[in-house]
């Protein structure tokens, strides 16, 4: 159990996550928002429950992915099953923009605004600066959506391998 809270630990550092704890508006909030995050990420429909309960659909052979929506569709009504289709799907939108959104961030003011824009265009005024900055974070958008789309198009057996490769890569990002 500890391991797996070590191997995990590195979620909260993803940046979607931590403009969630950047919004709030005083550092007193922090004990309230940990005291409701850390029981929602350890709640029942967690992925992590997928390959314990693969084995319970009768020996039909099933990618850990599908067995949580499976589950809905067999445990639930119809109708329940497709709100709860929904809010999953909804959580995969809102983590994918998060993330597109943190990463035209990082390209048009980390990298263009704060560090290129001071050394090349010492004479453009701000809001040239601003406007190149706007077509930066569009294209880096664009490019990102783009490799997603790569990826997704032929994925590995287990999606769980392209998020590990994403956590490896934020904490070696960290580090």
């Amino acid at each position: 159990m500890v391991l797996l809270f070590i191997a995990h630990l590195p979620f909260a550092m993803n940046p979607h996550i931590a403009n969630k704890a950047f919004a709030l508006q005083s550092s007193s909030q922090l004990r309230t928002f940990l005291l409701l995050a850390i029981p929602i990420w350890l709640h029942p429909g967690n992925p992590r429950v997928g390959r314990p309960a693969s084995t319970s659909f009768d020996g039909a052979e099933l990618k850990t992915d599908a067995v949580i929506p499976l589950l809905f569709a067999e445990i639930f009504p119809p109708v329940v099953a497709g709100f709860l289709g929904i809010a999953i799907l909804s959580t995969i939108m809102s983590t994918a923009d998060g993330l597109l959104v943190s990463l035209a961030v990082i390209f048009s003011n980390d990298l263009y605004r704060k560090t290129l824009a001071p050394i090349i265009h010492s004479r453009k005024s701000i809001e040239e600066i601003d406007r190149t900055a706007l077509w930066i974070s569009r294209l880096a958008t664009l490019g990102a959506a783009l490799v997603a789309a790569i990826l997704a198009w032929d994925p590995p057996e287990f999606l769980a391998v392209l998020l590990w490769v994403g956590v490896g890569g934020i904490m070696s990002g960290a580090a």
